[in-house]
């Protein structure tokens, strides 16, 4: 095959497979067809014979009063299940045609794909033509007469401007290129060696090159995608409105094919170029999983430090955070995620938060040390509004009576405290229940947290109540779960019984209330608070 033959057949824009084998390649056969067709004049098994190719010189006129291109232009010609059979012993019917062309230096390239009613000495061509311009691809019908002599083709509909404007407004008639003038339809140089050789006789070796074409459309539905990049070798290509491509000159073997497209997930598939071939690569692209990002500070229960080289995940993406506690996870997927928080010597913590696609949602756990005496937890964390929520515990004393925890009474009886009255939001507050002589205070514990700010209002908060033992986390509430108007001032969020020796059974209010659940007369606000102090 001459190397001007070689370079043209490569410019094929829509390949018909005639005598090739389906293979699949890359990482789904249900999602990406291969076939090959062999152009190779070497073999039994071509589609297309070397007498079954014209070549025509001409020019390309253009719309006034832009000067003429040069216009080089090659077809080839198969006729489907007569292949083998010699041109000339073929009847007149209906050839497949495809080819491509140039317009010279500063002009415009493109393939021709369509059909032929007749023989290759008196035929009637019907097809489109395609112009490859900067970004994008015009394309339009052309038909008219096809001879050995001279083509008269004439511009019919419009398929796809560019921007507006295409080149494809002006009738095709060049007549046959003179013999020994070689085929210049390449866009794209073959890349060639050369090598000296003793005497100072210089050789140049051709690569061995073939070509790539298809359709990429949707995983879902298999709808066409126009406008997607298909890369390979440093070649490259944009899909039409019906997600055709085709890329030519690749060098043979082992490549990787990148498929991109808007709102579509990148794929990466390896196919094989084989020289002389056109391989037919159908590619399905997935829609793109939006994605948000996770970010926050994880810290200790016991005394509001950030806690460094802690494990925030979200399925199977994890981050650890840094020295002050602080984290972010980028590329989780938007909605509903479950966020499992854990450290060495520290409960594990879980939470639920609502991931927005392109924006980064807050989330700052706190976590609870695990203590030998097996102490309980009970952690309030929010957001930035309102400024102010209290974590309120109240519970039996050893007397009989009941005790009530809060920021004005932050260690109410010596085995139930609090840490610290944020007052400026975000949290975290962390009331501590541990044992009194060997043994904890057996009773009824009830638990609910105050608006001392008053507004905004608790469902703006997206607070959350954590209790955990141990190493294990108990049970946890969001403030969404609540029922009832969330501009009430209190929000009871649940009790507990605990026993002497520890065990604890937990019980869900989630409810708000405008009266103080602690039935201590409580209202706000209740002037100036103390200062926020760790202990």
């Amino acid at each position: 095959m001459s190397l001007g033959r070689l370079v043209a057949v490569f410019l094929v824009a829509s390949v018909v497979v005639g005598c090739g084998s389906d293979t699949p390649v890359g990482p789904s056969s249900s999602s990406t067809t291969v076939s090959t067709t062999v152009l190779s004049s070497t073999t039994t098994t071509t589609s297309v014979a070397p007498s079954s190719s014209l070549h025509y010189v001409g020019t390309f006129p253009q719309t006034p009063p832009a000067q003429p291109l040069p216009l080089d232009l090659s077809l080839f010609f198969n006729l489907p299940g007569a292949a083998s059979r010699p041109l000339a012993l073929r009847p007149q019917a209906i050839f497949q045609v495809t080819g491509g062309y140039n317009t010279g230096p500063g002009g415009f390239s493109g393939t021709i794909s369509g059909t032929l009613d007749g023989s290759l000495d008196s035929g009637t061509f019907t097809g489109v033509m395609t112009a490859n311009l900067t970004g994008c691809v015009a394309r339009r019908n052309y038909s008219g007469p096809l001879t050995r002599q001279a083509l008269n083709w004439t511009p019919g509909a419009q398929i796809e401007a560019c921007g507006g404007s295409t080149p494809l407004t002006q009738p095709v008639t060049p007549p046959a290129a003179p013999p020994g003038v070689p085929a210049t339809t390449s866009t794209t140089t073959i890349p060639v060696t050369t090598t000296s050789t003793v005497g100072s006789t210089t050789t140049s070796t051709v690569v061995p090159v073939g070509a790539l074409s298809g359709r990429v459309t949707n995983s879902t539905g298999g709808a066409a995608i126009a406008g997607a990049t298909v890369s390979v070798a440093g070649l490259s290509a944009t899909t039409s409105a019906d997600g055709s491509y085709a890329i030519t000159n690749i060098p043979a073997g082992s490549r990787t094919v990148t498929t991109s497209a808007s709102t579509f997930a990148t794929r990466t598939d390896t196919v094989t170029i084989t020289a002389d071939q056109i391989l037919t690569f159908n590619i399905a692209l997935s829609a793109a999983v939006q994605t948000g990002t996770l970010s926050g500070r994880v810290t200790n229960a016991s005394n509001g430090n950030g806690l460094s080289g802690a494990s925030v995940r979200v399925g199977s993406l994890s981050v650890n955070s840094n020295s002050d506690g602080s984290y972010s996870l980028s590329n989780v997927p938007a909605g509903q995620q479950s966020v499992q928080t854990s450290a060495t010597n520290f409960a594990t913590r879980t939470d639920t938060v609502t991931i927005t696609a392109g924006q980064t949602t807050t989330l700052n756990p706190t976590l609870a040390p695990v203590t030998a005496g097996g102490d309980i937890f009970i952690t309030l964390s929010w957001g930035a509004q309102p400024p102010d929520l209290d974590a309120h515990l109240t519970g039996p004393t050893t007397t009989g009576g009941r005790f009530h925890v809060y920021y004005a009474q932050p260690n109410a009886v010596p085995y139930a405290s609090l840490d610290v009255d944020d007052q400026d939001g975000n949290g975290p507050e962390t009331i501590k229940v541990t044992t009194s002589g060997g043994s904890f205070v057996a009773g009824t514990y009830n638990f609910f947290v105050h608006n001392f700010s008053g507004s905004p209002a608790f469902n703006t908060s997206g607070a959350s109540i954590h209790i955990s033992q141990g190493n294990t986390e108990l049970n946890s509430w969001n403030v969404n779960g609540a029922a009832g108007s969330p501009t009430d001032p209190y929000w009871s969020v649940f009790s507990f019984t605990l026993t002497a020796g520890g065990a604890v059974n937990t019980n869900q209010i989630q409810q708000f209330t405008a009266t103080n659940p602690a039935g201590s007369g409580l209202t706000a606000p209740l002037g100036v608070k103390p200062g926020a102090k760790r202990k």
